[in-house]
């Protein structure tokens, strides 16, 4: 990705190149698995951060999909990512405060709230998401290589 430009970097003598990083897409699937394999606050936070931003939903379900596929646990699932995540006793909120500026100190149903409600795109799973998510012991390979080129071939036109 290229570097936000500042202003101070008319000064130097050479220009940034830009950084090697994960597509903002990629990032989000690997928070939604994380939030279905583990109850921690970081990620709720994160999630609840992104959730309003613009970003290409289709493409984050499908790498979730396959994300959580490739685990071998669980598929995707919206109703148990949300019972999940409304656990609040499963969280920590002074782990996140230590992460966050002395002056923030978020509410944690409203952050519940915006990630039930950003990512509810993650029930309306596509034929081919819905089968890797049923297929708990990793048969589909085929099927998941599929995804993988479709996602693939989206992002690059």
């Amino acid at each position: 990705m290229p570097q936000l430009s500042h202003e101070y970097f008319k000064q130097l003598d050479f220009y940034p190149v830009p950084i090697p990083s994960l597509a903002i897409e990629e990032v989000i699937a690997e928070k939604i698995r994380a939030a279905h394999q583990r109850s921690k606050i970081r990620d709720l936070h994160d999630l609840a951060q992104i959730a309003e931003r613009p970003f290409d939903r289709a493409r984050v379900r499908g790498l979730a999909t396959l994300k959580l596929w490739a685990s071998q646990g669980a598929g995707i699932d919206y109703s148990r990512l949300c019972s999940r995540i409304d656990g609040e006793g499963d969280y920590d909120l002074d782990d996140l405060v230590n992460l966050l500026r002395k002056d923030q100190r978020p509410a944690l149903p409203a952050l519940i709230e915006r990630v039930k409600a950003g990512y509810r795109f993650l029930a309306e799973l596509s034929a081919e998401e819905r089968a890797l998510a049923q297929d708990a012991v990793g048969k589909l390979q085929k099927e998941a290589g599929a995804l993988r080129a479709k996602i693939l071939s989206s992002a690059e036109s």
